[in-house]
């Protein structure tokens, strides 16, 4: 429903800099060709996180309207031709729900659920074993490559439980849905067979 020649895009849980916001004026006047790329930082009780899983990363939160398109059930992709720009400030997460592991683990459940779903849609395959090497990688990304090391026992718990928990979750229920892909429909041969919903 956006009319305006840029959209920026902004969760109810987010905050920009003042940098952000003067550099996002700049970039609809100047840059009408590009995608405005921002860093967003988690913060948790006011204070910044900094590594691992909570690692600050880019997101295309700005771009030219007629550009974009998104898809994905939950945090949903943006997808676009034009070339991305990095703009000054940052956005503040407040991800204040991210330390409580029963809202958490709830979260985990139902997006993995969705993205085995979406990613079944379109054809994707897994299996019990790229299930555990997909967790491996995760783990490996967010403990050293994002240095989760660094952040103490508390984002180590989070990084290992977002690992194991979602990243194999995800990557197994797809892997149920490809099974009950192979397995033959009743013939209806001896018998009624089973009803259908």
């Amino acid at each position: 429903e956006a009319s305006g020649d840029f959209v920026f895009f902004l969760d109810a849980d987010e905050r920009m800099t003042p940098e952000l916001a003067r550099a996002i004026e700049d970039h609809a006047r100047n840059h009408k060709n590009e995608v405005g790329d921002i860093e967003r930082y988690n913060y948790h009780n006011g204070k910044k996180l900094r590594f691992g899983i909570t690692c600050p990363e880019y997101y295309a939160k700005l771009f030219p309207r007629a550009s974009v398109r998104y898809e994905g059930f939950v945090h949903e992709n943006a997808l676009f031709d034009l070339p991305k720009r990095a703009l000054d400030g940052h956005l503040v997460h407040l991800n204040n729900t991210f330390f409580s592991m029963d809202i958490y683990s709830e979260k985990m459940v139902r997006y993995a659920k969705l993205w085995a779903k979406g990613a079944h849609a379109k054809g994707k395959t897994s299996g019990p074993m790229r299930a555990m090497l997909e967790a491996c990688w995760s783990s490996f990304k967010y403990t050293f490559l994002k240095l989760g090391i660094l952040g103490g026992p508390r984002i180590w718990a989070y990084d290992l439980y977002y690992s194991v928990g979602y990243t194999f979750l995800k990557y197994q229920l797809l892997a149920e849905l490809n099974e009950k892909d192979q397995k033959p429909e009743d013939s209806g041969k001896g018998g009624s067979g089973p009803e259908k919903a």
